[in-house]
Formats: C-alpha cells, sequence, structure tokens
C-alpha cells in the first residue's frame, strides 16, 4: 500500500496492519479506518449508540461464542451492515433493555394509577417477553435485509451487465469496470458490490481476483455470485472475457425481457379483475341495494346504513387492496 493511501486513511501504517491482520479480533480503534471518500463502504466509524452498547457489553460478549455469532456476521455482510457481528450483538441486548425498562416503566404508572390487576398481570408478563421478542427482530434484520438486496440486486443485473459488456467490448481492465460501475447509482445495490470490489482492490491491496471471490462469497444473490464466480474460472483457465461478458449480458438481456412480458401479463389481469370485482360489482350491488329498498318502502333506512357503509368502507378498502396488488406487481420485475 502507498503511503498516500494512508495519509487519505488518517491512520498509522502500523495501526493499520495490527488491526486489519489481526480479522475477528479487531479492536474498537479499527472503526477509525475511513475508505474511499464518498463510497457507501468507506466510514465504518460507529454511531454513538453503537459506541455507547460496546462499551457496557463488550466485556460480557468478549471471549463468548454466541450460537448464531458466524451466520449473524455474514448476515450483516450480505445486508451491507458495516460493523461487525460483537458489536451488533451489543446494540441488540442494549435495545432489548431499554424495551424492558419501558415496559417496567408502564407498569409503574399503572399501578401508581390503580389500573385492573388483570392488566397489571399481563404487562408484568410481556416485560420479559418484549425484551425477547426485540432481541430477536433485532438479529433476524439483517437476514429481511439481505433478502430485499438480493431481489434490487436481481432486478438490476441487466442493464449492469449491458455496461459490462459494453466496457469489455472496449477492452477496458476488469478492475476499472468495476471501478467505474461503482460509480453509477443508477444500478442501485449492483453499485454497492462494485464499491466493496472496488474498496477490497484500492484500498486493502487485495488482487482482483480474490476481490471478486470476497465479494461473491458475501452477496446476497446467487445470480451475482454465479457471475461473479464465471469471472474467476474464466481468468484463472485462461479464458477469453470479453466474450464471457458479453454472453452473460445477452442471457440477462433475455431473461429480463421475458420477467418483463410476465409482469405485463400479471399487471393485465390484475387490471381486468379489478374492472370487474372494484367496478362493475360495487355498481351492482349498489343499484340492487337501491331497488330493494325502494320496493320494500319499509326498510328504507336500513338500506341507506347498508349503502353507506358499502360506499365509504368496502368500496375504499377494495380499492386500496388492488392499488396495493398492482403497485407490487409493477414492482416485481426481477429475474
Amino acid at each position: 500500500m502507498s503511503s498516500s493511501i494512508f495519509d487519505r486513511l488518517k491512520v498509522k501504517k502500523s495501526k493499520f496492519l495490527q488491526t486489519y491482520e489481526s480479522g475477528n479480533k479487531l479492536k474498537y480503534e479499527a472503526h477509525k479506518v475511513r475508505g474511499i471518500k464518498g463510497s457507501y463502504y468507506g466510514n465504518t466509524t460507529l454511531s454513538p449508540y453503537y459506541k455507547l452498547a460496546w462499551k457496557l457489553f463488550s466485556k460480557i460478549i468478549q471471549g463468548r461464542n454466541f450460537k448464531s455469532q458466524v451466520s449473524l456476521q455474514n448476515s450483516l455482510k450480505m445486508a451491507a451492515i458495516d460493523i461487525r457481528a460483537e458489536e451488533y450483538i451489543a446494540s441488540a441486548l442494549l435495545t432489548s433493555l431499554l424495551v424492558g425498562a419501558i415496559s417496567v416503566l408502564i407498569l409503574l404508572i399503572m399501578l401508581i394509577l390503580r389500573v385492573n390487576i388483570i392488566l397489571n398481570i399481563f404487562i408484568l408478563i410481556l416485560i420479559p417477553l418484549s425484551s425477547w421478542i426485540t432481541y430477536l427482530v433485532y438479529i433476524y434484520y439483517p437476514q429481511s435485509v439481505a433478502g430485499s438486496r438480493k431481489k434490487k440486486i436481481d432486478a438490476n443485473l441487466g442493464g449492469a451487465m449491458s455496461f459490462i459488456a459494453s466496457m469489455a467490448s472496449a477492452d477496458v481492465p476488469v478492475y476499472v469496470i468495476f471501478k467505474e460501475l461503482a460509480k453509477r447509482p443508477e444500478y442501485g445495490e449492483i453499485r454497492k458490490e462494485a464499491l466493496r470490489i472496488t474498496r477490497n482492490t484500492e484500498l486493502f491491496g487485495m488482487d482482483i481476483l480474490t476481490a471478486l471471490g470476497e465479494a461473491a462469497r458475501y452477496s446476497p444473490s446467487t445470480r451475482w455470485q454465479e457471475f461473479l464466480q464465471g469471472v474467476i474460472t474464466t481468468s484463472t483457465t485462461g479464458g477469453r472475457l470479453k466474450p464471457y461478458f458479453i454472453s452473460k449480458a445477452e442471457e440477462y438481456q433475455n431473461e429480463l425481457r421475458i420477467a418483463l412480458r410476465r409482469n405485463a401479463e400479471n399487471v393485465g389481469l390484475f387490471a381486468e379483475t379489478y374492472v370487474t370485482v372494484g367496478v362493475a360489482f360495487p355498481l351492482f350491488l349498489i343499484i340492487i341495494l337501491a331497488i330493494m329498498g325502494v320496493i320494500s318502502g319499509s326498510a328504507g333506512s336500513s338500506t341507506i346504513v347498508l349503502l353507506s357503509v358499502f360506499v365509504f368502507l368496502v368500496i375504499p378498502v377494495i380499492m386500496g387492496v388492488f392499488i396495493w396488488i398492482m403497485a407490487s406487481v409493477s414492482k416485481e420485475v426481477a429475474i
């Protein structure tokens, strides 16, 4: 690594190497390391909340092997949450204690106000349950984020592959291709994956194949993993990357067209269903109810109430459900 890089990092070389080479045993000072300016992965400084949690629980967590610590660390990397599993567990413990403390405070207030004793017993049981649920939600949150990132990466694969193929057609080196891809915000989560590769090559001194392997290992998208592994395999076996990039771009473009066609068919199907259920059915039902009210005569008030409920409650709910379904289907273009 050149001295200019360490100047940008604002950290001494010996200290950087000591913290970087220690792997999972990185000290707290390792989070002062800063990366490329403007990079998503560039600033790993802990927030004040995480600092407080680590100060409170570091002695408890250090030296202990939690059952899901390894899988949690992988989920954090897949979710692009740049923090160690130990510090994330510390923040989960702090949040759980805060939720429990709030529950105790509510219980004390209810005791002072002499609220129903059955409700107090319920809250007393709820205190440890709420803390445990908070901890579980905190722990499984990275998996949810990783799943969301997977969909976004797959949705942008077609466009990103076209960009990579066009760069490869101009005989641009692989590391430059991913560096340029990291500057393109229109590719969303794929840009973040390219930023990870760029950070590892330019900041941590990895060769491009090692950086690609690291990115493939911690990417939530299996399709992106397959693409990166294909780049590594083609390079190590002496193959040409340009035909590989072009063939992958054509493959993903074809699959994207199929996905878009399937999505358009789904949107058309739901549109027809909406016309039937959301437009024609309410009109016919309103007309039928109105005619029944006129014919019955004596049941006019109940008919008006039924019509009011249907017009002001049922129809808006039907429209809201269809709007949500249409929005979800129209955005679902992931391969």
